[in-house]
């Protein structure tokens, strides 16, 4: 070995030393409720030297240090100044962590971060990643084939102090590791959205806004403003010099004085342009005409005194002193003197830019029966953002707007209604967007409301980048490791039943059918597996995408023998991102058909899954088809459309009872971790965890940041001698969960003419179920 290599080699045993004297050595050190994390699986080469201790009683993981031993002389220099210089940035990059208390922190070294406790930390808990007692990370993280750790059991410690585990890596993370700027307590600002006021579908106008019409705002205010031509025009100021000429019988520049100039003009100008011209018409007094000159060419016809109030009195004034105290040109006096000859004793409202001569105007007659056209179209509320914009509504899927004004032209020939009625289409359009708020196909989170307003900002768009790169990471993986499976959830948009080109049927309702697309990617390749069914047997809520899953589970083979499930799937709280999920996870964990689940939501607007991919070789198969009658031949047009390698089930007998999950587990639903710090389940997590029977584990970011614990036991720990249950039915519902309104029956039966007589069976049976009377609750006697 050469003398610089022994020279660096030296160094990094002498750093490894500093780093082990930071860490306890032995199990005397170990102090009641401090966290210590491992971020990377121990590694045990013949090559490596790593000392480690392992609390089997509480599961902690104590990382004492990690030398690396040079043994080939020509890359030893380069491998040891990698190491010396990543210690060196890591040992300066200390990051304060919430939970534990002020003088608990994190110290990285090696791809390593170990939880340095202070002596006054007596009630800290670091929450982490768990990792479970049947658990160990580098049976999954194999992606460096790094071989498990071994383990020393030690004496059990004190039972009363709670020890976790935090267990995270790079391969887990997907992402490199960045800075992250924690608050005191590690909360993030929950994201919140305004309600929207509006009630139309195009954009509110906003004149005040405009270019000409702010400038004439400003210049009604005597501000300074751009002109039209581009020019700047200066603000106005009160007079601060003569009045008038000196030889003014009046003198009227001795009457004001600055204070008084200045007070007249500020308010002048805070009034209107309307409230201006009542103050100039009631200071300008017509006069009968005293005398007149001789040999003049044009007599005049009247005479004006101009007058304003200055403490409390009249104080009269000649025309160039009313023009310059109130900073108005002579023209404009001219015009309200016009106004006073009329015999007008109030002035006329000002109508400049207004005019009633628009012969191209559309009667109220013809806009009212476009209006009640629109509404023959059944359409529903939203079911995404109901609370953020009450008033939206959508149509049909079928629908367009050429559609529509294509039935409303035949409606009026029909009725043999007047010419006039027989607008174009750019009329219907208007009329469309402005008296209503209504959107074609229904509400699904595809786009970003936060990038369609342009308010996005660094940290959504750096969160979109991580979401996409860690997705793209876990798809790679689930190709090469044959222990993971990835899969992406997702609600396709509804489908009608039937689906008919009769004019008349655009004007009813129809019924759903539904159709939970799961795309899966195993070593074995991609797979597609759709559960189907249709309104009147379920809804579209957690309970049923639990049951799909659950399906999915016993019947795919793809996903046989695998250890971990990496699931993908939108923040919809009400199928996806709820508690029912979490115990349908912790289900999965307690029969032992995963060791580690991770439930991970891209960034709000940017839910491009692998899912959608499907629906769109679908929807272009249905577009071609222009009649559909039943959910099979819905079903068969799917599998047409997925011809590579995918499933197409029928859900009608397969739910579950998802609701009663959490009493059969004795699991609540806890809203604070166990730091006592509140969950942001709905707005701010993005990445759940589940890798144990009674806890989560949950991130609120994709960045290299520990995860933090939840506990579904009552008091943060099961009971004395608790034996967590392993013969737990999760039973089949027997009854439909599907309720169809009546006037949805009634619209169905109209349509029933339509329908082809080999496939009237199917409504005939939906009909004949929800007419049935439904049993009455027998009452309660005392």
């Amino acid at each position: 070995m050469s003398s610089r290599g022994k020279l660096m080699l030296q160094m990094v045993k002498e750093m490894s030393e500093e780093t082990t004297e930071c860490e306890p050595h032995s199990e005397n050190n170990i102090k009641p409720k401090s966290q210590v994390f491992s971020l990377e699986p121990l590694q045990q080469e013949n090559n490596n030297v790593t000392t480690s201790s392992i609390d089997s009683s509480h599961q902690n993981i104590l990382v004492y240090s990690v030398a690396p031993l040079f043994e080939d002389d020509s890359e030893e220099c380069n491998n040891a100044a990698k190491i010396i210089s990543d210690s060196l940035d890591n040992q300066h990059d200390m990051h304060n962590v919430a939970g534990p208390s002020r003088g608990s922190y994190f110290y990285q070294h090696d791809d390593h971060e170990v939880e340095l406790a202070d002596d006054d930390s007596d009630d800290s808990s670091l929450i982490g990643e768990s990792s479970g007692s049947e658990y160990e990370p580098s049976e999954l993280e194999n992606e460096e084939n790094e071989p498990e750790d071994e383990q020393e059991n030690e004496p059990d410690g004190e039972q009363e102090n709670e020890q976790q585990i935090a267990h995270c890596n790079d391969t887990d993370c997907g992402v490199p590791k960045t800075n992250t700027n924690l608050t005191s307590r590690g909360t993030k600002r929950i994201k919140t959205f305004p309600v929207k006021e509006k009630t139309s579908r195009r954009r509110i106008r906003k004149p005040d806004t405009w270019k000409r019409r702010s400038a004439a705002i400003k210049r009604e205010r005597g501000e300074s403003y751009i002109s039209y031509k581009n020019q700047s025009v200066p603000a106005k100021t009160f007079c601060s010099e003569c009045l008038c000429n000196e030889r003014c019988r009046l003198k009227c520049s001795t009457k004001f004085d600055l204070d008084s100039r200045k007070l007249i003009f500020e308010g002048f100008y805070k009034l209107d342009i309307n409230a201006k011209n009542a103050l100039l018409f009631r200071s300008i007094t017509p006069l009968p005409i005293v005398r007149q000159r001789k040999n003049a060419i044009k007599h005049k016809t009247s005479s004006y005194k101009y007058s304003m109030i200055l403490n409390n009195q009249q104080v009269f004034v000649c025309k160039s002193a009313f023009c310059a105290l109130y900073q108005i040109s002579r023209k404009k006096v001219d015009i309200i003197k016009e106004k006073l000859k009329t015999g007008s004793s109030v002035p006329s409202k000002d109508r400049r830019g207004i005019h009633t001569n628009r012969p191209h105007k559309i009667n109220d007659d013809v806009e009212q029966a476009i209006m009640t056209h629109i509404k023959k179209f059944p359409s529903e509320e939203s079911h995404y953002s109901r609370e953020s914009n009450p008033h939206k509504r959508y149509l049909a899927p079928n629908l367009n707007m050429s559609l529509m004004y294509r039935l409303y032209i035949e409606e009026c020939r029909e009725q043999n209604m007047p010419g006039c009625f027989l607008v174009k289409k750019s009329t219907y359009s208007r009329i469309f967007s402005t008296k209503f708020n209504l959107s074609f196909s229904h509400p699904k989170s595809d786009t970003c409301s936060k990038c369609d307003a342009g308010n996005s900002n660094a940290e959504h768009e750096e969160n979109v980048q991580l979401g996409f790169q860690l997705m793209s990471r876990d798809r790679e993986r689930a190709l090469k490791d044959e222990k993971v499976c990835y899969i992406t959830v997702d609600l396709q948009q509804t489908m009608p039943l039937p689906k008919i080109t009769t004019s008349k049927a655009f004007y009813l309702r129809q019924i759903w059918f539904y159709n939970l697309g799961i795309h899966v990617i195993t070593t074995a390749g991609h797979k597609s597996v759709m559960q189907t069914w249709t309104e009147d047997i379920a809804g579209r809520g957690s309970t049923e995408v639990v049951s799909s899953l659950w399906n999915f589970v016993q019947t795919c083979e793809n996903v046989k023998d695998k250890e971990q499930l990496v699931v993908w799937s939108d923040s919809c709280a009400g199928q996806n991102k709820n508690f029912q999920m979490i115990c349908f996870f912790q289900l999965l964990i307690l029969k032992g058909v995963f060791k580690v689940i991770d439930h991970k939501f891209p960034e709000v607007g940017h839910t491009y899954l692998d899912s959608d991919r499907d629906f769109g070789r679908i929807e272009k198969v249905l577009r071609k088809q222009s009649n559909i009658y039943t959910p099979d031949q819905y079903r068969q047009l799917i599998k047409t459309a997925c011809t590579r390698n995918s499933t197409v089930n029928a859900m009608e007998s397969y739910f579950r009872d998802a609701e009663s999950l959490p009493n059969k587990m004795g699991l609540i639903h806890k809203k604070k971790n166990v730091l006592n710090e509140k969950v942001p389940f709905r707005d701010g997590i993005k990445w759940i965890r589940v890798v144990e029977f009674g806890s989560y584990l949950y991130k609120e970011s994709y960045e290299y940041v520990p995860f933090k614990k939840v506990s579904l036991f009552k008091n943060n720990s099961p009971p004395a001698n608790y034996v967590p249950p392993t013969d737990i039915e999760f039973p089949r519902i027997g009854h439909k969960r599907g309720n169809i309104s009546e006037k949805k029956i009634a619209n169905i039966r109209e349509q029933m003419p339509f329908i082809l007589e080999e496939h009237r069976g199917f409504y005939e049976n939906i009909i004949g179920i929800q007419e049935e009377p439904k049993p009455k609750k027998a009452r309660r006697t005392k």
